[in-house]
C-alpha cells in the first residue's frame, strides 16, 4: 500500500483518498521520498520495498516472476492494440485496456474485469478482443515453456538426492 504525505498541510494519506484531499498541493511518497506535483502520483503503483530501502546498496532483489509474466501479458495487449485495424470498437477497447497495468491473463477473469471494471456489455466485442490478444501472444516466448525447464533443472536436484539415500539405503541392506 503506497501513503503519501500532504506537502501543504502534512497529512498523510493513501492513494484512494488523494483525490478527496481538500489541499490539491504537492504530495510525496512515504516509502521513497519522491515529490509528486498535481495528478502524477496516479502513476506511482509501485515503490521500494523495506528491504530495498534500509540495507542500500546492499540489497540483492528477487526476481519477481508474476511481473515479468504480466508484462509480456501487457506487451501482448499494446501489440493487439497496435496490429488491429479493420474493427474501431474492438480497437478503442484495446486501447482502453492497454491503458491497465492490472489486466487478467486467465479468460473468465479477464471476461468480468472488462465486464465490470470497463463497463463494456458487448460479449462478442470482448472475446473479439480476448482473442486478438491472445494471437498477438502466440509467437512470443511461452512462459510455460520456462515452467517446464524450471521443473526440468529442479528435477535432477531431487533424483541425486533419491539417488544418495537409495545408495546409503542398499549400502545398509547387505549389512543387515
Amino acid at each position: 500500500m503506497v501513503f503519501f504525505c500532504c506537502n501543504g498541510c502534512g497529512d498523510t494519506l493513501k492513494k484512494q483518498k488523494v483525490d478527496q484531499h481538500p489541499c490539491r498541493s504537492s504530495y510525496s511518497c512515504i516509502d521513497c521520498n519522491v515529490n509528486f506535483a498535481g495528478n502524477d502520483y496516479k502513476k506511482h503503483t509501485k515503490c521500494v520495498s523495506e528491504a530495498e530501502r534500509y540495507q542500500g546498496n546492499l540489497y540483492q532483489g528477487k526476481e519477481d516472476k508474476g511481473a515479468l509474466k504480466q508484462n509480456s501479458w501487457m506487451a501482448c495487449v499494446r501489440e493487439a492494440a497496435e496490429s488491429c485495424k479493420n474493427n474501431c470498437q474492438l480497437k478503442g477497447l484495446l486501447i482502453r485496456i492497454a491503458e491497465n497495468d492490472n489486466v487478467p491473463r486467465k479468460k473468465a477473469k479477464f471476461l468480468n474485469f472488462i465486464k465490470n471494471s470497463m463497463r463494456v456489455g458487448n460479449k462478442d466485442l470482448v472475446e473479439k478482443a480476448w482473442d486478438a490478444i491472445e494471437k498477438a501472444g502466440k509467437p512470443q516466448d511461452n512462459p510455460s515453456i520456462e515452467e517446464n525447464v524450471e521443473k526440468v533443472v529442479a528435477d535432477p536436484v531431487k533424483k541425486s538426492k533419491k539417488e544418495k539415500s537409495t545408495d546409503c539405503d542398499s549400502a545398509l541392506i547387505p549389512l543387515l
